[in-house]
């Protein structure tokens, strides 16, 4: 019997090392390039291949679940995220894609398996967990960010930084095995309906898509926007690098605040309002609420879909966002091309519009609990 204590940490742990083996890639760019001599076309197919995967391979969450049972699939996912890392550790390219691909499948398992493990292990306090979850995620891909230059000074070798996050990886793989047989309602295989969920599928699709899309779009933009604005590129890359994590409730009538202190952040951005210290300000103002726009999107998901649907449903909606997020840089790019990157804020603008349209729509629609009385988890003492 496990208390929510220990599977809390094993989801602080898991979190740790979901986005930081995939953010350090993007520092790495010179390094690798001049390791496996890629041009850029091959290294933009080498950065995309976690988006497409957390996409496609969201799906096989649940008949893998299904299958084998929660504890090996977490374990075996934990394990895919060690491998990964350190087969790219190898000075080959094709073990530089093959590790990418298998680090990020198994992320991808990972994003469905834990917020379905918060929808039934912590029942009654969703947003408060799904807070810590989004929180350290955010704090994961920060590291990945940070630890790539002390990581190739202390090792002296180019892949020191992978071997840090294959390492790192291994202390939830340890933890999964003693608690990660969480039970997950999987449903039978005649109710394959998603209209027998009641869960508005289509809007939460949508409404991950645009966060992602949104998170993506800065990620990838913000810094050559910056220089482009006249900044330095260390400054670039510390205001990228301050987007932060924060919770907000997912309560209706939180969205226009959300998006109007946003979009004031944007404005700043683009007009250069107060200098240095206004965009330092702006930016870090901006991160917290991406990462409660990132709280607010999975609380959603969760909330709004039955506990008997959980995998089923959170697969779909992560499989159909993160496919529709990947179209966000590219359009991000045709913006930059037409309008420069001086305007790249407009785009953001408007996307930040659409996800408050969609999170208003999202809102107004019933809880899936319904005022039932929680189900204990057979996990739980």
């Amino acid at each position: 019997m496990h208390s929510q204590k220990q599977i809390l940490l094993m989801i602080v742990l898991a979190a740790l090392v979901m986005r930081g083996p995939i953010n350090a890639v993007g520092p790495m760019a010179p390094v690798v390039r001049d390791v496996f001599d890629l041009p850029w076309e091959a290294f933009g197919v080498l950065a995309g291949i976690p988006t497409m995967a957390f996409g496609l391979c969201s799906l096989a969450v649940l008949p893998l679940v299904a299958g084998f049972g929660s504890r090996t699939f977490a374990v075996a996912a934990l394990t895919g995220a060690a491998l990964g890392s350190f087969v790219r550790c190898i000075e080959w390219m094709p073990a530089l894609f093959l590790g990418t691909l298998i680090l990020s499948v198994s992320i991808a398992g990972l994003n469905v398996w834990v917020p379905s493990v918060i929808k039934v292990v912590f029942h009654d306090r969703q947003s408060q967990v799904m807070g810590v979850y989004t929180a350290v995620l955010s704090i994961s891909g920060l590291l990945g960010t940070a630890s790539v230059m002390p990581a190739l000074e202390a090792g002296g070798v180019w892949w020191g930084p992978f071997a840090v996050w294959g390492l790192a990886a291994l202390a939830p793989l340890v933890w999964a095995v003693g608690f990660g047989g969480v039970p997950l309602p999987v449903p039978e295989r005649k109710e394959k309906r998603l209209e027998k969920s009641g869960a508005p599928v289509a809007l939460l699709v949508w409404f991950v898509a645009i966060q992602a899309g949104l998170t993506f779009t800065v990620a990838s933009m913000m810094p050559s926007g910056l220089e482009a604005a006249g900044f330095s590129r260390p400054d670039a890359v510390m205001f990228a690098g301050s987007l932060g994590c924060g919770f907000l409730p997912v309560a209706r009538t939180i969205y226009p605040v959300v998006g109007a202190v946003y979009l004031t952040g944007l404005w700043i951005w683009m007009e250069g309002v107060g200098g240095f210290a206004g965009l330092m300000g702006a930016a870090l103002v901006m991160g917290v609420l991406q990462g409660a726009f990132v709280t607010i999107s999975l609380t959603a998901v969760t909330k709004k879909t039955p506990e008997a649907d959980i995998l089923r449903v959170t697969g779909l909606v992560q499989c159909g966002g993160y496919l529709l997020a990947g179209l966000a840089p590219m359009m991000a790019g045709a913006w930059a091309s037409a309008f420069g990157f001086g305007r790249m804020p407009v785009l953001l603008m408007i996307l930040v519009l659409m996800w408050c349209v969609v999170a208003w729509l999202v809102a107004g629609r019933p809880d899936a609990t319904g005022g039932a009385p929680r189900r204990k988890c057979a996990c739980l003492p």
